[in-house]
């Protein structure tokens, strides 16, 4: 079957499409190990991964973000990233900045 007058590379689809496949159940696995721990991974394409954890009694996570140096934030259990507050200060109410990035 011709294809706006040219033939699909069905050898190269199917290769990229296995690569892919692999490439995923790695990725899959590597979750898997991490969420294993204990830590949950809330999004992959920002790079958040939350660790459960006390703080001052209450249960709470810990909350890292990729670029950051440290574990510098946490939120509520119910909270999520937008209310990430500084470690320094656990009972702030107000939202951290950005965060530091690592250079």
């Amino acid at each position: 079957m011709v294809l706006g007058g040219s033939i699909p590379p069905y050898a190269n689809l199917a290769k990229k499409k296995k690569e892919r496949e692999q490439l995923t159940a790695k990725l899959l696995e590597a979750v898997n190990k991490i969420q294993e721990t204990g830590c949950v991974v809330k999004d992959l394409d920002e790079g958040l991964v939350d660790f459960p954890s006390l703080l001052d009694g209450r249960e709470v996570y810990l909350c890292w973000k990729l670029g950051e140096q440290r574990i510098g934030y946490w939120h509520g259990i119910d909270e999520g990233f937008a209310g990430r507050k500084p470690l320094d200060d656990p009972k702030s109410e107000e939202p951290p900045p950005g965060g530091t990035l690592i250079q």
